[in-house]
């Protein structure tokens, strides 16, 4: 896999996580901190601090916590599933999904690894993809300081 992508708007990574350790999905401090870590490891700055969800679903397989850190160049989430059983293989439980997506490049095997020594186990089965988007943006393109007003309306 490229580590980092170039020459396009940016890459977008997600990763498919089976079997991961169900007691750290579920751990909401845990997935709120690896969210806060993640951008001062990319060396990316926070647009919006990790906002994080511990959903409880009826169905206690579908349960979990969602989370998402805003980035001056996009976002990183997360979405667990500590108790979900795998389709194929129903004694492995622990899924996850997350998605980093940046207009700078960023390593994504830094992530990946990350990810792994954070949420895995030693039956984590990953499975990743880096998407390189905006193939058609401007690259090179001038900046131009534009002036906004804003107006507060007070109803």
């Amino acid at each position: 896999m490229e580590s980092v992508a170039r020459g396009v708007y940016g890459p977008h990574l997600t990763i498919d996580a089976y079997g991961c350790d169900p007691e750290k999905l579920a751990d909401f401090s845990l997935v709120y901190n690896w969210l806060k870590e993640l951008p001062v490891k990319l060396g990316m700055d926070v647009l919006f601090p990790p906002y994080c969800h511990d959903f409880v679903n009826v169905n206690p397989l579908e349960s979990g916590v969602t989370g998402v850190v805003g980035l001056t160049t996009s976002h990183a989430s997360i979405h667990t599933y500590p108790w979900m059983h795998c389709e194929d293989a129903p004694g492995v439980v622990g899924i996850a999904f997350v998605d980093v997506f940046s207009c700078l490049p960023f390593d994504t095997d830094m992530v990946i690894e990350d990810f792994r020594q954070t949420f895995g186990s030693s039956e984590t089965d990953i499975h990743c993809t880096v998407v390189e988007r905006g193939l058609r943006f401007p690259i090179q393109r001038e900046h131009v300081p534009i002036q906004i007003k804003r107006e507060l309306a007070l109803v």
